[in-house]
């Protein structure tokens, strides 16, 4: 009976020993992930700051000044694109590889700027896409234009009739990209802007098209049909029919835009 009574207290010995070392080993663990979220908290509220400084501006000509001290350079531009939710308008801002060139624009003419980017979502160093950012009191409005081969802002923001207001012009694919070695026929598309987003409005413009857009399309056309073949391989023969073949389709979509009533 003293034998059986001290093997109980013996195994009751053990395992109050193997509970401490359990006890030993799951806290440490525990006490790692608690503390490896902490700085993640930290960090992420960190990486907020631009937003939530954007957000208490009003984007007014007064603050102007403050808006360009935010907005210094095109990482800080991607970095703010990174951080605001786009998920409203279906975007996930996240994917901006890159920021070729931004401007602050009162695009309505209404005493209000907004933030106008022409970002590469690609990862090829394509930039192809217009970001359009407003500030409203109940968070940022964020638009999005597809675009191809846009060459900079300056040739995208334009005022076609001399109101004030900025149209947005931006050449589109009529096809599948062919690549570097061969231009891809485009057709200018225009938008405006009223604060809740973007509206297409190509068809008030039809004099751009006839005066503008149709003439030098045309001039291309000729220039490149006038140049002599003398002297070039037959590649740059074939690049140069292939390049006239683009213009004429460009042409064409043009004078179909045209004739629409």
């Amino acid at each position: 009976m003293i034998r059986l009574i001290a093997r109980c207290a013996q195994l009751k010995a053990i395992d109050g020993a193997r509970i401490a070392i359990s006890t030993r080993r799951i806290v440490p663990v525990v006490l790692v992930v608690v503390a490896l979220g902490l700085p993640g908290s930290a960090l992420k509220a960190q990486n907020q700051a631009l937003a939530r400084a954007a957000s208490q501006l009003s984007w007014s000509p007064q603050n102007l000044a403050a808006l360009r001290a935010l907005f210094r350079d095109s990482n800080s531009v991607k970095e703010f694109l990174h951080q605001i939710d786009g998920s409203a308008s279906g975007m996930l801002l996240n994917v901006i590889d890159g920021v070729k060139e931004y401007q602050l624009v009162d695009l309505a003419h209404d005493g209000w700027f907004e933030l106008v980017a022409l970002v590469d979502i690609s990862g090829r160093g394509l930039y192809n896409n217009i970001m359009i950012v407003d500030s409203s009191p109940t968070g940022f409005v964020v638009r999005e234009i597809h675009g191809f081969d846009i060459e900079d802002l300056d040739s995208v923001l334009i005022d076609l009739d001399g109101n004030g207001e900025m149209e947005i012009v931006v050449p589109q694919a009529l096809e599948p990209d062919r690549g570097r070695a061969t231009r891809t026929a485009t057709m200018v598309e225009i938008y405006s802007w009223n604060r809740r987003g973007v509206e297409k409005v190509s068809g008030r413009f039809r004099s751009y098209y006839r005066d503008v857009v149709l003439p030098k399309l045309e001039h291309r056309l000729k220039e490149s049909e006038q140049s002599p073949d003398a002297g070039i391989t037959a590649s740059e023969r074939e690049r140069r029919r292939q390049l006239q073949a683009t213009y004429r389709t460009e042409i064409d979509a043009v004078k179909v835009r045209l004739a629409a009533k």
